[in-house]
């Protein structure tokens, strides 16, 4: 596909769909909670990591960029596993054809 706005109106061909998922554990507090470490994700970090993804494989960057936040009780609620996902369409700006003279 390609498409000519969205993207600073330069022109550029999607790539097709990208996504990553982080994972972390650390332990939870009192209230259930997960306490803050550097071990767990955030969508933040994963919205670096699918942009990152995407550059390395050729693409200039990522449209429509979502990310998802779960986390769940392990260990009989001593601990809290972290998972965020992040997910786009890769696309990569394509040249402008000059008209023959």
């Amino acid at each position: 596909m390609v498409g000519t706005s969205g993207v600073g109106g330069q022109p550029f061909t999607t790539l097709g769909p990208v996504r990553v998922r982080l994972e972390g554990t650390t332990k939870a507090g009192e209230d259930g909670e997960p306490v803050p470490s550097v071990t767990v994700p955030n969508e933040a970090e994963a919205r670096v990591a699918l942009d990152r993804a995407a550059r390395v494989n050729g693409a200039d960057g990522v449209l429509r960029a979502s990310s998802d936040y779960r986390r769940a009780a392990v260990a009989a609620g001593l601990q809290v596993r972290v998972e965020v996902q992040a997910w786009g369409t890769a696309f990569q700006y394509t040249a402008e054809e000059e008209e023959p003279r």
